[in-house]
């Protein structure tokens, strides 16, 4: 996954932003502290309430809008192992995305295998 050389793919990342920029250690074995160049980060926890049901489909639209997404452009999400990014491919889906992927290696397969 090379974002900036694909530029009709954009990158969900979906960990909270410490553990994107590499502020926080996820603890997994062999895997560095970052995040995929290009990735834009939208925390799992901005598309959820306070009682841990999903926020509004108008909410959904002001994030994604906010973040600059395009409906219309291959989106890949991720997070550390993939079980958040399955909540992601849902807002996308109720949001009217064409061409989502998830990344089930996610963060702890991407950061373990690049340097």
């Amino acid at each position: 996954l090379f974002v900036g050389k694909h530029k009709d793919v954009q990158v969900i990342d979906l960990r909270p932003h410490k553990e994107f920029t590499g502020e926080v250690n996820e603890n997994i074995p062999g895997c560095r502290a970052d995040h995929i160049k290009g990735a834009v980060n939208i925390p799992m926890s901005e598309f959820f309430n306070k009682d841990n049901t999903f926020v509004t489909s108008e909410d959904m639209s002001k994030i994604l809008e906010k973040n600059k997404l395009d409906p219309n452009k291959k989106t890949i999400v991720m997070c550390k192992t993939g079980i958040a990014a399955s909540n992601g491919f849902f807002v996308l889906s109720n949001q009217h995305f064409k061409d989502i992927q998830l990344y089930d290696g996610s963060w702890s397969e991407y950061g373990s295998l690049t340097k």
